[in-house]
């Protein structure tokens, strides 16, 4: 089995070109607008997908965040919303954290969880932000481990937010 070779990211050779929020909704049932509640916590999960342009060196990453405001029993109180954000990243130094594999361009897995907890962390701020003063009363996302984020190219679940 091949591996890539230990490399060191430069977080200096890491731009971000751009950040947007490509979807973004809350969405109350009728039930909770009739007799709102504050929920006592945010379940939440987490997805993301990437795109790597090795002639542009760019990489492209979404991450989509789904919450559920709850009760203190953990119970749904009709309260939803996501926030889909992309990030627009170049890699000066992509081709040194590169490696064919089998005929397939393979990047150093810790660019991607570098990339990863930027997107993350990013994200964080922007749902407490965009979360605040709506019936979510602001959410913060928990830190996590970004490689986590990496897993299956996918879901982490948390709760409490």
């Amino acid at each position: 089995m091949s591996t890539i070779a230990a490399s060191k990211v430069d977080p200096t050779k890491i731009v971000l070109e751009g950040i947007s929020i490509l979807r973004a909704a809350i969405d109350p049932s009728d039930a909770y607008i009739a007799a709102p509640t504050q929920p006592a916590t945010s379940a939440w999960t987490c997805n993301t997908a990437w795109n790597i342009d090795h002639k542009t060196s760019t990489i492209m990453f979404s991450i989509r965040i789904d919450l559920q405001g709850v009760d203190k029993k953990g119970k749904e109180i009709g309260l939803k919303g996501y926030y889909e954000l992309g990030f627009r990243f170049k890699i000066t130094n992509l081709k040194d954290l590169t490696q064919k594999i089998k005929g397939i361009n393979a990047v150093d897995g810790s660019l991607l969880a570098t990339i990863a907890g930027i997107a993350y962390s990013t994200t964080r701020g922007i749902v407490m932000e965009r979360t605040a003063g709506t019936f979510f009363n602001g959410v913060v996302l928990p830190v996590i481990d970004p490689k986590q984020l990496l897993e299956n190219v996918a879901v982490v679940k948390g709760g409490k937010g």
